[in-house]
């Protein structure tokens, strides 16, 4: 396993969009914002809880240039005492490989990126991801316990465009970003579809203030 996110000159940013099911009007004032600014994200979609297919679909084709489709869990559920990803590595291996086959014959990609849903996971986690091929693990720095198998995690804290969750914060932001802006990478985790009006204008905000950044780009995994 492979951590990212030692110092460098130039920073990239890794936009994590989570708790995607349909292109409702919050997700499509979201991506029609990103082609405005031709911004990369990544979509983590709950595989499950996915609305009409076609639909779903046609909206990631349209969009395929600037989004990138990672697995979010097969339900994004959770009970008293644990989460979707806490349960056995058994579990964890059937919940991965259902979700990825629902994702990978709806869209016709190969799903090789991970983010569980609330970042819950346990000690079964990694051995799961390694059985069932994955190679990107977003937000993956729960782990407890010495890197290996190459798996890549990326991220290192969910604050980072929001604070606290749902809530993106410019002025918090740029408080994060003067302490972090000589990393080679930072993942951004969002939930575009959580924002009303304001949190959106927050976001916005952000983003126009880091695109006049000379030395930051928004990438997907293959700009690593």
């Amino acid at each position: 396993m492979l951590m990212i996110g030692i110092s460098g000159i130039y920073l990239k940013i890794l936009i994590k969009a989570d708790d995607f099911n349909y292109p409702t009007q919050r997700w499509l004032e979201y991506s029609n914002y990103l082609r405005g600014k031709n911004i990369k994200s990544t979509l983590g979609i709950i595989a499950l809880s996915v609305g009409d297919t076609k639909t779903v679909k046609n909206f990631i084709d349209k969009n395929k240039d600037l989004i990138e489709i990672w697995n979010h869990g097969l339900k994004h559920n959770r009970g008293r005492g644990w989460y979707e990803f806490t349960q056995s590595e058994k579990q964890q291996i059937e919940n991965i490989t259902k979700a990825n086959k629902i994702l990978e014959e709806m869209l016709d990609q190969k799903i090789t990126m991970f983010g569980a849903p609330f970042n819950a996971i346990n000690k079964n986690t990694e051995n799961a991801l390694v059985k069932t091929n994955m190679k990107y693990w977003l937000l993956g720095r729960h782990f407890k316990g010495n890197p290996r198998n190459n798996i890549i995690i990326l991220g290192d804290t969910d604050l980072v465009f929001e604070f606290p969750y749902f809530h993106p914060d410019f002025k918090k932001f740029k408080a994060y970003y003067e302490k972090n802006k000589n990393k080679d990478l930072i993942v951004a985790q969002i939930h575009p579809n959580s924002w009303k009006g304001k949190q959106f204008e927050e976001f916005k905000k952000i983003i126009e203030f880091l695109s006049k950044e000379k030395n930051v780009s928004f990438i997907h995994t293959k700009d690593l």
